[in-house]
């Protein structure tokens, strides 16, 4: 997921946006301190909703996170395409 060249990825995580797990943790150590800082500074994200970041030192542009209630999906999506 983190080598991916496309346009955003997504990672699913609970409404604090500090869900801690194998990806995000891959995420934050691939891109940098940078989009650590600045998810924190997202302030929380409802379920069913979705905040983005700048990709910073991953190939994608950015990165997508969405508050699920259960369990959700990571995908990579194309803007162009269906990004959900």
């Amino acid at each position: 997921m983190c080598k991916l060249r496309v346009d955003a990825i997504v990672n699913s995580t609970n409404e604090s946006v500090n869900e801690v797990n194998g990806l995000s943790e891959r995420i934050v150590a691939t891109a940098g301190r940078e989009i650590y800082d600045e998810i924190q500074a997202l302030e929380g994200c409802r379920t069913g909703e979705a905040k983005m970041t700048a990709g910073f030192n991953l190939p994608a542009r950015c990165a997508r996170a969405r508050a699920v209630s259960e369990r959700g999906t990571v995908r990579a999506v194309s803007l162009m395409g269906a990004a959900t």
